[in-house]
């Protein structure tokens, strides 16, 4: 009995890791949002994988402009929460570092629970300001894609 239990516990575990279960479903990573007035494209990838909950990370940041050039030298503030719960980040994210070529390090993120989650991006550079949403859906194991705001 106790070895029918641990196949069939090994056969559930094997299948959620075949369909691409996680701790965090981020679709949005490496495609990119466009911005509310189109401005910019931005595209981003978490330091760590998946997202996780409970720890300070960085994201890399790509911002091009709405042709695909890299935008180099933009003023890029962080600002996010849980919309439905109506609380923003436990933390205050920043850019630490302009890594050349439109990309950005975003040092300081940190999510404290399971559900969905916006990141908003406003971006000041040469095309002008703009903002760019990226939606997040963590701990839940289903999948969102970033949704153009």
């Amino acid at each position: 009995m106790h070895t029918r239990f641990s196949i069939l516990l090994a056969s559930i575990l094997l299948i959620m890791l075949f369909c691409g279960f996680s701790a965090a479903a981020d679709k949005t990573a490496g495609h990119p949002v466009v911005s509310e007035k189109g401005l910019y494209q931005v595209s981003h990838a978490s330091q760590v994988d998946p997202v996780p909950l409970n720890t300070i990370h960085a994201w890399v940041v790509e911002v091009r402009d709405a042709q695909g050039k890299p935008v180099n030298d933009a003023q890029i503030d962080i600002d996010g929460g849980m919309p439905a719960h109506g609380h923003g980040l436990p933390t205050k994210p920043r850019v630490t570092d302009d890594l050349g070529d439109g990309r950005y390090l975003i040092d300081g993120l940190k999510f404290q629970m399971p559900g969905e989650w916006v990141i908003d991006l406003t971006i000041s550079a040469g095309s002008g300001v703009d903002k760019a949403r990226i939606d997040l859906s963590l701990g839940t194991g289903s999948d969102h894609s970033g949704h153009q705001h």
